[in-house]
């Protein structure tokens, strides 16, 4: 079921897109994916997977030890698909044996590093080893010559060399944690592919996360989740792919106005689809109360941010979600607000 909403979504979302953002989104079967796609696709569906995969870590402790396990979470707000055939994104079934890990370190942004040698391997006390052999005394360095600032050290979880999995299938996902760390990469169909490392938890957008209200905690952290991405994340991840793929690129700042009614749009060219996580279906703008949705009613008092619908009988912004300064100070708004909502469901029932 959840497959079918999915595709069904993707094809309503496409009409949308052959008026807007730029190129046709590749998720038919056949379609040629340019280099430049492949890079700004897989890229945002990495940083997605793995802001999904910090958020399950923040509320149970450790990361999912796979991506079936995340997508069977609550977590799990934004369905992806492989942008070369448009199937929900499946983890790659790989079981690494010890000689298909790196021997180096690669930061989050792709640059590589050499591991320093383990304490076993540098041997005597003497000195650290030198060209003139192992445990002879190191020089120490003259007035004039700095000490060199050491490489940093290993992370405690060990990574996949990427060029050991065999025949990896375009556009699906390599999913590996160990300890601490968690490694993510998707294969272009040219034997490339985006990787996503991290060798300890960090996600700044995730890690901001939180609710104002007690009243419906659990429900209105997911929504908050999807709004943190949906607000913060995708503009920055569709105005990196209309510059890597066109000519005429727009800003964040200007995307971000246009959310409210190209959000799914501008989802879909990434091959995502935002979901209502109270409701187990695709996100949309509502016009009526409709718990989990964006809130666009033009009954309700405007207001400069994105509005969600809540349970609860309300409607609040991301910042009023998440930030108590600002549900404080925004108290006389959304008293009124909440007010409307109630009376209105009470006179008509929608």
């Amino acid at each position: 079921m959840r497959k079918r909403i999915l595709l069904l979504a993707l094809l309503s979302a496409l009409e949308l897109i052959l008026s807007g953002v730029g190129e046709k989104v590749p998720q038919a079967q056949g379609f040629v994916v340019s280099a430049e796609q492949f890079s700004a696709i897989a890229q945002a569906q990495l940083e997605t997977i793995h802001y999904m995969a910090h958020i399950f870590r923040l509320k149970r402790g450790a990361y999912p030890k796979s991506l079936a396990e995340l997508k069977e979470s609550p977590y799990y707000v934004i369905d992806l698909v492989n942008l070369y055939t448009g199937e929900p994104i499946q983890q790659i079934g790989f079981i690494p044996e010890p000689e298909d890990f790196a021997t180096d370190e690669v930061l989050p942004g792709g640059m590589r590093i050499p591991s320093l040698p383990r304490a076993e391997d540098a041997g005597s006390d003497d000195g650290p080893p030198t060209d003139e052999g192992a445990g002879a005394p190191a020089s120490p360095p003259s007035e004039d010559e700095e000490t060199p600032s050491p490489l940093p050290a290993p992370a405690g979880g060990r990574r996949i060399e990427p060029t050991s999995v065999p025949m990896p299938t375009p556009g699906n996902l390599l999913y590996w944690t160990e300890g601490r760390s968690l490694q993510l990469v998707i294969f272009s169909d040219s034997g490339t592919w985006k990787e996503l490392w991290m060798a300890r938890p960090y996600s700044y957008q995730a890690d901001l996360l939180k609710t104002t209200e007690s009243v419906r905690p659990q429900s209105d952290f997911l929504v908050a989740e999807v709004a943190m991405h949906l607000e913060r994340m995708l503009p920055g991840m569709i105005g990196r792919y209309l510059f890597l793929t066109s000519e005429a690129s727009q800003s964040p700042r200007e995307l971000a106005e246009q959310l409210p009614q190209r959000f799914a749009q501008y989802a879909s060219t990434l091959g995502m689809v935002y979901t209502n996580p109270l409701k187990s279906r695709p996100l949309m703008p509502a016009r009526y109360y409709s718990p989990g949705d964006v809130a666009i009613a033009p009954w309700l008092p405007q207001h400069p941010q994105l509005l969600y619908f809540l349970q609860g009988y309300r409607a609040r912004s991301l910042d009023e979600l998440i930030d108590a300064d600002t549900l404080r100070a925004h108290a006389r708004d959304i008293a009124r607000r909440d007010h409307i909502i109630k009376a209105r469901i009470a006179r008509t029932g929608d």
